[in-house]
């Protein structure tokens, strides 16, 4: 599926645009920095990051998207693997607490 529109960051610190299409099953193109480099890198899908203000890059990954079938179904079901295993509940719940155990460390 491609977008009629499309929003372009410089960059995002977290990824959150990449991660709410991963969670719609959708596979991504999006620049390999910032948070959603990060997000792909780590989801197996950093085929389909691209340097920076590279259209050449750019224009290669939505041809292949657009081209090859298999590799755009296993990007969308990676992507949505992905999310589930990333972003639950229990996955969540864990890094908050990880991230409330270093806080309260750096106070002692």
């Amino acid at each position: 599926m491609l977008f009629r529109s499309a929003t372009f960051i410089r960059s995002e610190p977290f990824g959150l645009v990449v991660s709410e299409a991963m969670a719609s099953g959708l596979p991504v193109v999006a620049p390999d920095q910032g948070g959603a480099g990060e997000v792909l890198h780590a989801s197996g899908l950093g085929a389909l990051a691209y340097p920076a203000n590279d259209s050449g890059a750019i224009a290669d990954r939505l041809e292949r998207l657009a081209t090859d079938n298999a590799f755009r179904q296993e990007a969308s079901a990676r992507s949505r693997a992905s999310f589930n295993d990333r972003f639950n509940a229990k996955a969540m719940g864990r890094a908050f607490a990880s991230t409330f155990a270093d806080v309260a460390k750096l106070g002692t």
